[in-house]
Parts: C-alpha cells; structure tokens; sequence
C-alpha cells in the first residue's frame, strides 16, 4: 500500500507539472525574458537597424542630464497623478448615496461602471470632440450657460487638466465599485452602537466609515497611481504630448524615443528609472499603511 500511494502521489506531482508547464513557459519567454533584455538594452545604443554598441550607463546619465526633458515629464506625469485623489474622493462620494436603499439605484450602479468597460481609445477620442474648442458639447454648454468657450486642449495647462477629469471619468465606475464592497462589508452594529451613544452622522463617517475603508483607499491608490503613471492612450488620441509638451509624459517619451527615434536602449533605460519610481512611492505606501490602515 504504501508503494501505490508513493507512485500514485508521484503521478499527481507529474500531472500538475505538466498543468503548470505552460504558464511557466508563457512567464520565461512574455515576462522573465523581456524584463532582462530591456534590461540589458540599456547599456547599448541600439536603432533596431545597426548592430548594438555599449556603452555602459551612457543611457541613464543622459536621461539624467538638463537637455533630456526627463524632469519636465516627470512633472506632467505627477500632474495626471492628482487624477487619483480627485477619483476618490468623487467615487467615495456617489458610493454613499448609491449604498442607499433607493428605488431604481441599481441602474445608476450599471450607468456609472459602463466607462470602465469601454475601450480606453474610444473613451478619449468622444472626448477630444467634447472638448473641442469651435463645437463641443461642454463649450456649446458653457454658451448657453452664459460662460465663455474654453480652449481645452490648447493651453498645456488646460491640456493636462482635460487629460484629469477624463481619467477621472474613466476610472469612476470601478472606484465606485470597490468602495460599495467595503461600505457593505462595515458591520452595521457599529453604527448603532454610535448612534445609541449620541455620535452625529459626520462624527460615524469620520471615525467608522473613513478607518474601516483603509484597505480599499490603499488598495485604489496604489493601482491608481500605478495607472496614471502608465498613461498613454488619451495623451495619444488628445493631444499627442502637446500643446508645447505640456502633456508629454514618461510613458509617451518612451514610446516616441522607442518607434519615432528608434533608440530602444534609451527607452529601456528610461522605463527602468519608471519602474524604479513606481517600486519606491508604492513600498512608501505599504510601509504608510502598516501603521496607519484598519483591516478589522
């Protein structure tokens, strides 16, 4: 018995290795590979069309340097940043009222996550036309409100803030979601203990609802900031880095030094410092929520 058990047991460590083997190889070749060969490229002058040449950290020291533009990205990158706390707080804001026990609020729930679901370029190509300075939708409002027209994209101030308030939009839906998850995850016997105690609504949402919500804040945050730092399809489809680059990116000078100027061991090097601000400011947030976030 003991010998049938050690080959079934033996039989089943083989089954799920086979099971798992083209995950595994999936990983090496689509991840583990490209993360090393980018890598790697960063030490090299490559254009795709001459043999690569090394140049050691001349990459990076560049990247570095006054001349690249890397700081003023950097700065536009962190602009579209502020997305994150505006979405929240927009999204923490409707979750409330949509937790209520109100006739018909399942339909605003499905109305408000159906941005989320659409295509990235297709939501920012209907707001390049509603943002559109001659004859979009908002400045036709504006008008009519009595308000001058706006040039939305024609300023690189206006521009980033246009690129804002449609990230916002785009990601409300979601937020909305996950936030309605942990409301109803908040044991109402709190709330009555609080109530029974003569606390006030705001003094309930201050020092029940806010503390009890941290896992969902850190959690919104952190993919939040990740994605905004990613973003490219709307700087893309809008306004493609400009007007005057004030709405050039990290993501989207990687992506024009990569397949415009064909210097893929800069963009690799350049992608690497992304990912390394990336790792830093989300450890910063884990070691934040270690003492600041309620998960009971």
């Amino acid at each position: 018995m003991p010998e049938i058990f050690n080959s079934r047991q033996h039989r089943d460590r083989w089954i799920a290795y086979a099971f798992l083997l083209p995950n595994i190889i999936g990983f090496l070749l689509f991840m583990l590979g490209p993360i090393i060969a980018s890598l790697v490229m960063s030490l090299f002058r490559w254009d795709i069309f001459t043999a690569p040449t090394f140049i050691d950290w001349d990459n990076f020291s560049e990247i570095f340097s006054g001349r690249s533009g890397f700081w003023l990205y950097l700065q536009n990158t962190i602009f579209f940043s502020l997305s994150v706390p505006l979405g929240l707080v927009l999204a923490l804001f409707l979750a409330i009222i949509l937790n209520q026990p109100l006739r018909g609020i399942g339909i605003f729930k499905t109305v408000y996550f159906l941005p989320v679901v659409s295509s990235a370029i297709a939501v920012a190509i209907i707001w390049q036309w509603l943002l559109n300075k001659d004859f979009g939708v908002i400045n036709d409002l504006l008008i009519k409100c009595g308000f001058p027209t706006v040039d939305w994209l024609g300023s690189p101030l206006m521009a980033k803030i246009s690129i804002v308030l449609m990230t916002v939009w785009k990601g409300l839906g979601y937020n909305i979601l996950i936030y309605l998850a942990a409301l109803q995850s908040i044991p109402d016997e709190l709330y009555e203990a609080a109530h029974l105690d003569g606390a006030a609504s705001w003094r309930r949402f201050l020092h029940i609802t806010l503390p009890l919500l941290g896992p969902a804040h850190l959690f919104l945050f952190i993919t939040g900031f990740i994605a905004t730092f990613q973003l490219f399809g709307p700087i893309y489809v809008m306004t493609q880095g400009g007007p005057l680059k004030g709405t050039w990116s990290l993501v989207y000078e990687i992506w024009w030094k990569a397949f415009r100027e064909f210097r893929m061991g800069y963009a690799a090097a350049l992608s690497w410092i992304l990912f390394a601000i990336i790792f830093v400011v989300t450890l910063a947030q884990w070691r934040y929520a270690e003492r600041k976030i309620y998960y009971s």
